[in-house]
Parts: C-alpha cells; sequence; structure tokens
C-alpha cells in the first residue's frame, strides 16, 4: 500500500519513464511529435541520445547546437520543465534501470553511459530511485488496487 506521497512521486517517476523512453526508442518520430515547439530543444534531444553512451555536459551539447548554455538551459526550463543536465542524468538513470533489470551487473551498467566512476553512478542512481544498483534485481513492483 502507497500513502500519497510515495505514490505522488512513483506516478512522478513513471511518467518521466515514459517521455524518455519514447525519445530514446522511437528516435525521430516521438522527437518530431513530442518537441515540435522548437527545433533546438528537438536537436538537443536527439545529440543527448546519440551520445548517452559517453560522458556528456551541457556545455557539450551547447557547443554542438551553437547557443549559449544560459539559451540552452532557459529553452529546457521553458519547455520541458527540467534542465538539461537533470534531463541528461535522468536519461542515463532511466536506461541503467533497463539494463540492471535485464541482469546486466552494476559495475558493467555504469561505464557504459558515460559515468566516470561507480561512486558518481552509485550516488545518482541511489538519490533518483531510493535504492542502489545492485537492488534492482531483487524489487519487485506491486500495485495495490485500494487508494
Amino acid at each position: 500500500c502507497f500513502n500519497g506521497d510515495i505514490m505522488k512521486e512513483l506516478c512522478l517517476n513513471v511518467s518521466e519513464e515514459i517521455l524518455c523512453n519514447a525519445a530514446l526508442f522511437s528516435k525521430g518520430v516521438a522527437l518530431e511529435n513530442m518537441y515540435t515547439a522548437n527545433p533546438i530543444i528537438q536537436q538537443a534531444i536527439q545529440y543527448i541520445i546519440d551520445n548517452i553512451a559517453r560522458p556528456l555536459k551541457v556545455d557539450d551539447v551547447a557547443k554542438y547546437l551553437y547557443v549559449t548554455k544560459a539559451h540552452l538551459h532557459n529553452l529546457f526550463l521553458r519547455h520541458l520543465k527540467t534542465t538539461p543536465r537533470k534531463f541528461i542524468v535522468t536519461k542515463k538513470l532511466l536506461l541503467a534501470q533497463r539494463d540492471l533489470r535485464s541482469g546486466m551487473k552494476a559495475t558493467k551498467v555504469y561505464s557504459s553511459y558515460g559515468f566516470l566512476d561507480y561512486s558518481c553512478f552509485y550516488r545518482h542512481y541511489t538519490k533518483y530511485f531510493g535504492h542502489t544498483p545492485s537492488e534492482e534485481a531483487d524489487i519487485e513492483i506491486v500495485f495495490d488496487t485500494e487508494i
């Protein structure tokens, strides 16, 4: 049984995961349909997806798009209600979670998504999901129909 705060957090995480997965796995199609409000956002997301496996900084994205870091930050806040850095980290963490759930070891997953060291990955993962990467395979999601 989930209390209100846990249910709210769960819904937020599921919503973020759905949007990120749609953008990740439906290259082009999802991007064209979801982010047509601003072509810079569209190009930024595509660049992030294409470079998800390497250490990626907001400066890299801004430089690629020939915009300032501040401008990119403002566009992300206006259109996606998040910062470019948080968007990048969230996308990496959601992909890492998918790999962990499929049985990959946490010590291999972190380097697959451009985290420079395991401790950095561990901190981000634990903060975002509320449990450690190695606990992911043991988590059983149970939905209680009574709210």
